[in-house]
């Protein structure tokens, strides 16, 4: 998938993520305002914006959105010197607030203007949820009027909370799971089986948490990230950048991505080794029927066919108890040995791994 599709594929196929852009816009056309609480990084952030403006001109054609970074002046003070002509300044006498004078003049473009102010403290997110607020008593009912989104990003106290503010939370709509479903959208170009192609997509999604940018990076280059993520992704980390420009921020940690691939490998390798443990006891079920029962190593004596776990069927294949050629022998070693280092806490190779997943059972 290329690059510069990669945005669209997370803004309009991931639910969450379209649900985030939805509500953005659904809220603005109800004729409320909105806090929007985003993360210190944003996937596509372009994208993310144009997708919002779009929707808009849409719905308002005669609106326009407008992205500005937060004025160091008052609210009021601001938006009369940018939303207002020249002779309408002039009429401007003390006396009246800000708000009041500019929602008792209709003929200002302020009251066509989405404005979306990025970098709010929570100082200045106070002053302008007054604003806001003051702005609103003065407009006649129905009247054309501005809105907000007020950008921050972290947790903010509204001091005043009322009717014309929402709260929207970007961490509060898309989570982990969101990550991984982009990953498997990623996924389906490649060129491996569905299990390996399931198994890659929760992996990526793992070590690199809800940055979905540094996921498409580890995505790309498929087999090689298999094979060895950690080289990988230390190596992503230092040399590539988000489509901003900005670098990806993970903290890295060997023994912490280890363990995710760990993780990883249990719930995507452990199924696949049940699968071959099953078929292979379904295959030779009367040959293992014949010699129980047997102990297997802690002692404990099997007495079914389907409780035989892959180490027993190794002894009972080397005793000759049941036929195997020597291809499907190598293939429960191999599968014994996966098992073992899963349960020791030890990480599959991808040689081993592959070669799993893609076993006939």
């Amino acid at each position: 998938m290329k690059n510069e599709n990669q945005g669209a594929v997370w803004w309009e196929n991931v639910t969450k993520a379209k649900l985030l852009i939805d509500t953005v816009v659904n809220t603005l056309l109800s004729g409320r305002n909105i806090v929007l609480n985003l993360p210190q990084f944003v996937p596509w952030r372009d994208v993310f914006y144009e997708m919002i403006d779009d929707a808009l001109i849409y719905q308002t054609p005669e609106n326009q959105l407008v992205s500005v970074s937060c004025p160091k002046e008052q609210p009021g003070k601001y938006l009369l010197e940018h939303y207002c002509k020249r002779e309408k300044r002039e009429s401007y006498r003390c006396g009246m607030s800000y708000a009041e004078f500019l929602a008792k003049n209709p003929d200002i473009v302020l009251h066509r203007r989405y404005l979306w102010l990025q970098n709010l403290s929570q100082e200045s997110v106070n002053e302008w949820v007054a604003f806001i607020t003051e702005y609103n008593q003065y407009l006649e009912k129905d009247a054309p009027r501005a809105q907000f989104i007020l950008e921050v990003s972290e947790n903010v106290n509204i001091e005043k909370k009322n009717n014309l503010i929402s709260e929207i939370q970007f961490n509060k709509i898309i989570k982990w799971f969101d990550v991984a479903t982009f990953c498997m959208l990623l996924c389906t170009d490649e060129k491996m089986n569905d299990a390996v192609k399931s198994y890659l997509a929760d992996l990526v999604a793992s070590v690199c948490e809800t940055d979905v940018e540094l996921c498409t990076e580890c995505i790309s280059i498929g087999q090689k990230f298999l094979k060895n993520p950690v080289e990988c992704l230390e190596q992503i980390i230092m040399t590539h950048t988000h489509n901003d420009g900005s670098p990806f921020e993970l903290v890295f940690d060997t023994k912490v991505i280890e363990r995710k691939i760990w993780k990883s490998q249990i719930k995507h390798l452990f199924p696949a080794l049940e699968s071959y443990r099953s078929s292979l006891v379904e295959k030779h079920y009367q040959e293992i029927d014949n010699v129980l029962p047997i102990q297997n190593n802690a002692g404990e004596d099997i007495d079914s066919p389907e409780a035989v776990e892959l180490t027993s069927l190794v002894y009972l294949a080397d005793r000759h108890d049941i036929t195997l050629s020597e291809k499907e022998k190598k293939e429960l070693r191999t599968c014994r040995q996966a098992r073992n280092d899963l349960a020791h806490l030890r990480n599959v190779s991808w040689k081993n791994a592959e070669q799993i997943f893609n076993y006939k059972y």
